[in-house]
């Protein structure tokens, strides 16, 4: 069957989406799933059925950001605009 995986267009044999995950060596409970622009629940990976066309995201979530800027306060919005 022919899918789309995270826009690249792919051929697998998996007929479940948690067959997918654990061919792709990713472990369910470190990525959220998309298949054709709906959420799939993670309680629901071994009863969803691929089908030939599925457009699927793997939707990872990862922390981090910018480092703040002198005078910030870690993770504050910068004061702008106010006279010291």
């Amino acid at each position: 069957m022919r899918i789309t995986l995270n826009g690249k267009t792919e051929e697998i044999q998996e007929v479940h989406l948690s067959g997918l995950l654990q061919s792709k060596n990713i472990e369910p409970r470190m990525v959220s799933v998309e298949i054709n622009e709906t959420l799939i629940d993670r309680s629901a990976y071994d009863q969803t059925t691929l089908k030939d066309g599925d457009l699927i995201e793997f939707l990872y979530f990862m922390g981090g950001g910018t480092a703040p800027q002198r005078g910030e306060a870690d993770g504050a919005l910068p004061l702008v605009g106010l006279k010291k």
